[in-house]
């Protein structure tokens, strides 16, 4: 109607759990291979729990659980990055790239909190799945570096 004008929200809204730029929220379980030690399990092949929990359309937490010898927490915050509208885009591939920045926590012997650069990738397989590939640098201390490879069971809201 003449006259009345809507009003946008002057911050997106945090929704833990909705999908973001990059597809779905999802849990799972992967792979760690490690390149050079470290002081984490990031540098060591290690059993990986992974999820991927959206908080904004841009925006999502990336916990995952690294366990071998000890267990190391990497808590990364990332930008989800898209090609187009959704994760599909304009460029005719179904890949969803995303950077982010957070902690890398050992709780080993020498238990430590790092921090952590992470960017990576996640394929959408179907409705269900999510397959993610992500290289995760751990920089302070003994720097040590992994690349993550798993599959996520697709799922929105919390």
């Amino acid at each position: 109607t003449p006259g009345t004008t809507e009003t946008q929200p002057l911050a997106p809204t945090v929704d833990p759990g909705r999908a973001t730029r990059s597809g779905s929220s999802y849990v799972g379980v992967g792979g760690n291979i490690g390149i050079g030690s470290g002081d984490t399990q990031l540098g060591q092949g290690s059993f990986a729990v992974i999820s991927k929990i959206g908080l904004t359309r841009e925006f999502s937490v990336r916990p995952s659980v690294l366990f071998s010898d000890s267990v190391t927490i990497l808590l990364p915050v990332t930008y989800d990055f898209t090609f187009g509208e959704g994760p599909t885009g304009d460029l005719g591939f179904t890949a969803a790239p995303y950077l982010g920045v957070g902690a890398a926590i050992s709780t080993g012997d020498d238990a430590e909190v790092g921090l952590l650069l992470t960017g990576g990738i996640d394929v959408p397989l179907s409705r269900q799945f999510t397959a993610t590939a992500s290289v995760n640098a751990s920089v302070t201390g003994e720097a040590a570096v992994g690349i993550l490879l798993g599959v996520g069971y697709n799922f929105t809201g919390l």
